[in-house]
């Protein structure tokens, strides 16, 4: 298929704001076409063949083919947004790199979008977006997952700057845009003024988009969802007993999280030591989203 727009992949990860710009820039801006399902990821044929293609017989052609034409309008550009393109929190990102390469052979002159953060901040957010979404482990049980007869959280996965030099190996340097969430979070605009001169579309205000999406709950109603999911079948509790189902677990965990403590899930020493683990990493990113700056 022959495209008549360019083709840019924002990858995530996982609670970087990634909501915000889908719902937002992307899916308002007048010359962006929001080509991904990004409200029901699971059911984008593109993705879930890039992603459950075996090894040896992935096909291009055939992912190329899965790909949404474009209705981009001239200068236009059509934008695959799709945390779950970084690997998933729950299995640690194990086939990020191999996802990454078939994106290459898919549509080796895209570009492509990478939103970071600090991994302290972003574990304690992830362990809580899988609660939600029905995982009944602690903070504790998420972070310490061990992963040799399957796959499973790996703090290593967020040691983000080996997977932008994958990204940078494979669609060029200059076509890998690194985006912090701290800085969306401080300077909204100057974020969006980085995004959209990167996309070479016309620069919006973050005034003139819909507000923040997707807040975490609060930490009462994350206890009490977490012990309600061991009776909420999900992908993380295949045989609960009994199964009550995800319904009423969401309705009585909102009903019932008044009784639960309002203590963190994890100590200040604990995400401090986390940080620790990626004062390397994030040096080396900090240097190459500096070199991305003085390029512009």
């Amino acid at each position: 298929m022959t495209r008549s727009a360019p083709l840019v992949f924002h990858i995530g990860w996982y609670k970087t704001g990634t909501t915000w710009l889908q719902a937002g820039l992307f899916d308002t801006h007048p010359d962006i076409e929001l080509i991904s399902n990004w409200i029901w990821v699971k059911g984008d044929p593109f993705l879930r063949y890039v992603i459950t293609a075996r090894t040896g017989e992935f096909d291009p052609v055939e992912a190329r083919s899965l790909l949404p034409r474009t209705s981009a309008g001239s200068g236009g550009i059509d934008i695959y947004s799709a945390e779950r393109i970084t690997g998933h929190p729950y299995s640690g990102g194990f086939d990020s790199f191999t996802i990454a390469g078939r994106l290459a052979e898919v549509a080796p002159d895209a570009r492509v979008i990478v939103t970071v953060r600090d991994q302290g901040d972003l574990v304690l957010s992830m362990w809580k977006q899988l609660v939600t979404e029905g995982y009944p482990g602690t903070f504790d049980d998420f972070i310490g997952s061990e992963g040799f007869d399957a796959p499973a959280f790996d703090l290593d996965w967020l040691a983000f700057d080996r997977l932008v030099d994958r990204y940078d190996s494979l669609f060029g340097h200059d076509n890998v845009l690194v985006l912090r969430f701290e800085d969306l979070a401080t300077d909204p605009d100057r974020y969006l003024e980085d995004l959209c001169s990167f996309l070479e579309v016309a620069p919006m205000r973050s005034a003139d988009l819909p507000p923040p999406t997707n807040i975490s709950w609060p930490m009462q109603r994350i206890r009490a969802q977490r012990w309600l999911n061991h009776f909420r079948r999900s992908e993380f509790n295949r045989f609960p007993l009994p199964w009550l189902g995800a319904r009423p677990t969401l309705a009585l965990a909102r009903i019932t999280a008044p009784i639960w403590s309002r203590k963190q899930a994890a100590s200040d020493a604990q995400l401090a030591a986390i940080r620790n683990q990626f004062v390397d990493s994030n040096a080396r990113l900090s240097h190459r989203i500096a070199e991305q700056h003085r390029a512009e």
